[in-house]
């Protein structure tokens, strides 16, 4: 029997990041397999190319340098 596809809504808290004098600031903190599936893997530069109330849009610009294949031996 075929377990049923995960769902593709992942649900997070915004948290609260402290920034000195009582100052804050939102922080969005997200992890998981499913964002290196959406090409957001380790080390990929991305940006916010649209903002609109209650939706980010996040794209990648940069992709992750790919590990080099050449294995130097001590």
């Amino acid at each position: 029997m075929q377990r049923p596809a995960k769902p593709s809504v992942h649900e997070h808290t915004v948290l609260n990041k402290p920034r000195g004098a009582g100052v804050r600031a939102p922080l969005l903190l997200i992890s998981g397999e499913w964002i290196a599936a959406a090409g957001f893997s380790i080390g990929a530069k991305y940006t916010a190319v649209s903002e609109e109330p209650g939706r980010l849009v996040l794209t990648v610009y940069q992709p992750a340098a790919q590990p080099s294949s050449d294995r130097r031996r001590s």
